[in-house]
């Protein structure tokens, strides 16, 4: 059930009493994370920012904007720090990889996500000084810190620098270094995922199961791949891999996206794996459930379709000195509305024992 949230409480006013706006202030906060809620529930995501929440999900635009130096009906002054944008990214890599690698401050924040789960600010107001920022949650009660909240979770163990950027990144960042160049053959259709990478092709978690790196084709396909984009499955094997890869590039008008994917291990037939999530330039998301036996069977020589389940398309890739034959899944998402562009894909494990790993997407 969708619910539109407005103020219900008008309390603004430089001249009010701090206390007493920072009361307000907490009310309005607990406002947002309920239009944020229902926003994801209904459309599948978060905002890109939080302007996209009016007017069907705001009907105050003081919601946006801390009590604490806005008029009413005058929107200005602080307006509230959403933590997982869409609009702005971070030079995440910057220093380990040449020329950097931007990626969207959301995904960062979602990688922070493994370190402090749901205590993870959804967004926050500074405009009470910096010692006493106020932090709404993904979930529970909204908390104080000081201007860099990671503070309050640091220990022994958990230091203030393992939340940057650097090493959340940090497989990523190893993988980079490695790959072999883009072949001069692949051409903007094959989606560049250096940066994504998260394994090489001939790691042991995967190389049984995986080809050789390079530019593969066929007459009704083609693919960079040069190495995976491993999501995370359960058991300690699967934590350091992200749950979610989010705004993977596409900027192009498309009929269709390729996935060229696989999975290590046998799942229940049936059992959706991961959720693909493609983002067209309308703002508009198109979630593609991968199940296992329908979109994905175990890679290796011994592929077979799961019973009561359309196969997925298998393809099989050559092997060379050094590796056996495999074979590997195709899947193909269509665009509803090819007169669209695609803006980006997201790659969202569902935490299953095992989990897809994605070698190359291409655009038709």
């Amino acid at each position: 059930m969708m619910v539109v949230v407005g103020l219900v409480v008008a309390c603004h006013g430089a001249d009010e009493p701090a206390e007493a706006q920072r009361k307000q202030c907490r009310r309005q906060l607990l406002l947002l994370r309920d239009a944020l809620e229902n926003y994801r529930e209904q459309q599948g995501d978060w905002p890109a920012s939080l302007t996209n929440l009016m007017p069907q999900y705001v009907t105050d635009g003081n919601l946006l904007y801390c009590p604490r130096n806005v008029r009413p009906g005058k929107e200005g002054g602080s307006r509230y720090e959403y933590e997982f944008s869409l609009s702005g990214s971070i030079n995440a890599l910057e220093s380990v990889i040449p020329g950097g690698i931007k990626r969207k401050k959301r995904e960062w924040k979602e990688r922070q996500i493994s370190l402090v789960g749901d205590a993870i600010p959804l967004v926050r107001c500074l405009a009470h000084g910096e010692d006493r920022v106020l932090n709404l949650p993904l979930a529970g009660p909204i908390y104080e810190s000081e201007k860099y909240w990671e503070k309050k979770f640091t220990n022994e163990v958990m230091t203030l620098a393992g939340f940057d950027d650097e090493p959340l990144f940090a497989l990523e960042a190893a993988v980079y270094n490695s790959l072999t160049p883009r072949d001069p053959k692949a051409t903007p259709a094959q989606v560049n995922l250096e940066g994504y990478y998260n394994l090489r092709l001939d790691d042991p978690l995967i190389a049984r199961v995986a080809p050789g790196a390079g530019f593969l084709s066929r007459p009704d396909w083609q693919f960079d791949a040069r190495g995976a984009i491993q999501l995370r499955f359960s058991g300690t094997n699967g934590q350091p891999f992200p749950k979610n890869v989010l705004a993977i590039s596409i900027n192009a008008k498309c009929q269709r996206l390729h996935f060229l994917h696989g999975i290590s291990e046998p799942l229940k037939p049936g059992t959706i794996v991961a959720r693909y999530l493609v983002r067209d330039l309308r703002g508009r998301l198109h979630p593609m459930p991968v199940a296992y036996g329908r979109d994905l069977v175990a890679a290796g020589p011994g592929v077979e379709a799961s019973p009561g389940l359309a196969p997925p398309r298998v393809i099989e890739i050559a092997g060379d000195a050094k590796r056996p034959p495999v074979k590997l899944c195709l899947s193909t998402w269509i665009n509803p509305s090819p007169d669209v562009a695609i803006a980006s894909v997201d790659l969202r494990s569902e935490v299953t024992s095992t989990a897809p790993f994605i070698l190359a997407i291409t655009a038709e």
